[in-house]
Parts: structure tokens; sequence; C-alpha cells
């Protein structure tokens, strides 16, 4: 996996499966983080490399904190060192054992506008835990506070499912989110200075789209990534539907969205 730096034109990528990081800079240099942690979450960690198991999502936040999701491990954060040289960066793991994070897949991570870290989880059984709902981390620079984190789950909220492939943010007060087996949903999550608990079981702060246009039976139980441009569009990436696009309005969405697919694509040639 990769993403995209947001201050730069760098990238990060994740890469081979059980080893590390590489950071490709914009003047072409690729820089390699490959230690493996050597502690772990009962005995206590070393903070001298990443956790282990398969990379499943990297982010690079607006602080130029690196946070990588490991397949049933955790969460690292890691920091690089001014210098750029992988010797002196950083490393801080996130566990179900060590922190408040409840989950053992992390399938997604974002940032929204005001620092705060969303982790998402797809809601497949793992370890015999069912994996579900987004753990977000308030103030990234006390993750072991318990009053640094919230979460939001079915028994706490009126999101729409147990499991989200993932968030994307809209300005500072609204969350798309791509709930497993649904569809979207709409959560104007806060004020604008961050997430309120109190939007959590507020009715009127939650939207929920199943199908585009509106009036037709679900066909986006199968989305699994939704991106907003520049323009204010709404893309939405689906397993075996097509891309969507659509403009967001208040009343029905019925006629400002475009379905693109296999079909639509023969029929255009």
């Amino acid at each position: 996996d990769w993403s995209s730096d947001v201050c730069s034109s760098d990238l990060v990528g994740a890469f081979p499966p059980d080893s590390g990081v590489s950071h490709w800079t914009a003047d072409g240099n690729i820089v390699s983080y490959t230690a493996e942690e050597t502690g772990d979450a009962i005995g206590g960690f070393n903070n001298d490399g990443w956790l282990d198991k398969l990379k499943i999502d990297v982010l690079e936040a607006s602080d130029g904190s690196v946070w990588v999701s490991a397949f049933q491990t955790g969460v690292t954060r890691m920091r690089p060192a001014t210098d750029g040289n992988p010797a002196g960066a950083t490393y801080l793991h996130l566990t179900r054992d060590n922190s408040r994070l409840n989950m053992r897949h992390v399938i997604s991570i974002s940032e929204d506008p005001h620092g705060q870290i969303w982790f998402c989880a797809s809601g497949e059984l793992v370890s015999g835990d069912f994996n579900s709902g987004i753990d977000v981390l308030t103030d990234v620079d006390n993750p072991f506070d318990p009053g640094s984190w919230i979460s939001i789950r079915a028994s706490n909220s009126l999101i729409a499912g147990e499991g989200l492939f993932g968030v994307s943010f809209e300005g500072d007060q609204v969350a798309w989110l791509v709930v497993n087996g649904v569809g979207l949903q709409r959560f104007i999550y806060g004020p604008g200075t961050g997430l309120d608990p109190a939007r959590l079981m507020d009715a009127g702060s939650w939207r929920k789209i199943v199908a585009l246009p509106e009036s037709r039976p679900p066909n986006l139980t199968t989305a699994r990534k939704l991106a907003i441009g520049p323009d204010g569009r709404h893309w939405v990436a689906t397993d075996g539907m097509g891309l969507f696009s659509f403009t967001y309005t208040a009343g029905p969405i019925s006629t400002s969205f475009v379905q693109i697919g296999r079909a639509s694509c023969r029929e255009r040639v």
C-alpha cells in the first residue's frame, strides 16, 4: 500500500509483506525503514523498529509522523530523523494490550483536518474477535492516555454497520464512512473543532446512502473507497458495480450522479 504526503510530492509506501516501509522522496531517492521491533506488548517494547506481520495501510500525518498498521498486531507510529537517517527514526507501538486501540486488524488509517487519527476495522472475525468500528486518537501526543481516545461502535453511536473500509473528510466538520455491506454514511462529527462525542447519538448528524440514485434498490453495498475531488465531487469505488461519481445535496440524490462501469465503457467505444 502507499499514501501521498500531505505536505509535499513525496510518497510513502509499505512493502513488501513482513518487511518495512520505503520512502520515495521528491528528488527520486528511496529511503527504507526495515528494522523489526525486538520487544512485545506484554514484556515491553524496545521501540526500535516496526511491528511484524503484513503491513495493511500507511498514512503520513500532517506532523510528519508515519502511521502503519500490521495485520493482527497493531499500529506503529514512526517519526523520521531530521536528517532522514533510518537509524535515527523513533517508533511507538499501539496494540490492544497496551492502549485503547480496540481492534486487531486496522484496515484503514485517516487523519482529519484537526490532526486526529481515525483507525478503521472492516468487521471480519480475526483471531476469535469481531474486528469492528472506529477508534479515534484525539491527542496524538498522548496515545497511552485513555482520555485521548473515542471509540465509535454500533453500541454507542448511530453508525450503520460494524465494519468500515475507510473514512474521508469533507471540510472540517463532515466525515464520509464507507460501511462494510451497507454503503456510505455521512457523519457531521463536530462543530469544526474536532470530534464531538455528543454527535454519536444525534440522529441529525447522520445520513445513510445505500444507492445512487437513492430511489433504486441498494447498489452501494460493495463500496470500498470514497474520495472527494478539489471540485467537491464525490467518487466511490465499488467491488463489482463500477465507479460512482456524485454531487452531494441535502435532498434525495437522484440526478447529480454518474455510474461508470464495464457496460457503460463498452457503449462509449
